[in-house]
């Protein structure tokens, strides 16, 4: 069934207990439904990045500062995903965050779901097919 929960997985280094990871969905998403709030964080923090996420965004990308808005995504991945998880369209999910439209946005964003890096070489047009999916 798409979207299923697998049972607890277990992984073991030599001579250790077993020591259990994260569920994955069927679709290999780690961090599909978060429920935490980053440490230091509240609700409205968090919602302040956003309006500073997509505020940056519309000063242009002359003047972008990628590692302050990669922090920022990485920090609002919480808000990100419930937004994700609602019925909303793609232009709603562009106009609240677009630097998931973004090549360095979207890396944090899959990168936090996935727990996997997308930034290697091999993963480039990946990428690339997927930020120009998302564009259409």
């Amino acid at each position: 069934m798409p979207g299923k929960e697998t049972d607890m997985e277990f992984s073991l280094e030599d001579g250790e207990e077993p020591v259990p990871k994260k569920k994955k969905n069927s679709y290999g998403c780690v961090n599909h439904n978060p429920t935490d709030i980053p440490d230091g964080e509240t609700l409205e923090s968090l919602l302040e990045k956003q309006v500073e996420l997509a505020r940056k965004f519309g000063e242009g990308q002359q003047v972008w500062q990628i590692d302050v808005i990669n922090d920022l995504m990485d920090l609002t991945f919480f808000l990100q995903r419930k937004d994700i998880n609602k019925p909303k369209t793609v232009l709603d999910l562009q106009l609240t965050w677009p630097f998931l439209f973004q090549e360095s946005g979207i890396l944090i964003y899959f990168r936090k779901l996935i727990t996997a890096d997308l930034n290697s070489a091999s993963n480039k047009p990946l990428v690339m097919k997927l930020l120009a999916y998302l564009r259409t």
